[in-house]
């Protein structure tokens, strides 16, 4: 069991897979398990785990839980592609915590970056997201940024990528 004072994990280049991101997420999320209900964690890095979008589905259930502590999400260097990024932008239009979300180099397209935008324009918590290297176009990243930006701004708003 993880003790409940962490309040960070990085778990990069762990080679986790989806059925380790479903793992993480079930201890994240679990609708009022003794575990998540207790668990400070902040910040958690699964760069470099080869997730994908099975992965992301089950971290997206996760944050869309109430019970979900994380502040910090790092995804980088996996395989989301647009359907993982989907998913995330669907746990954004619940998730009120999460305010940095790194998404680099993900294979994430136009159709994960819109469907980001979308769960960004009902979130209030995130400040910054990274879409970095991910091969999104103009269009779609003008639309990403600009549903970051309108949303009603915490401390800081950031984009970057």
């Amino acid at each position: 069991a993880l003790p409940a004072s962490l309040s960070s994990l990085d778990l990069a280049h762990n080679r986790l897979t989806d059925e380790g991101a479903k793992a993480v997420a079930a201890a994240l999320g679990g609708g009022g398990s003794k575990l998540s209900s207790s668990l400070r964690l902040s910040e958690l890095s699964l760069a470099w785990n080869g997730v994908g979008p099975r992965g992301a589905r089950a971290l997206g259930a996760a944050l869309g839980a109430a019970d979900c502590p994380l502040a910090s999400l790092d995804l980088e260097w996996n395989g989301l592609l647009d359907r993982g990024a989907r998913e995330l932008g669907e746990a954004l239009k619940t998730n009120d915590k999460l305010q940095r979300l790194r998404l680099g180099y993900n294979g994430i397209k136009d159709a994960g970056a819109e469907g980001l935008a979308a769960g960004l324009r009902r979130n209030a918590a995130l400040a910054h997201l990274d879409l970095s290297n991910n091969g999104v176009g103009s269009d779609a990243e003008r639309r990403w940024r600009a549903a970051l930006a309108a949303t009603p701004p915490p401390a800081d708003r950031s984009a970057g990528g």
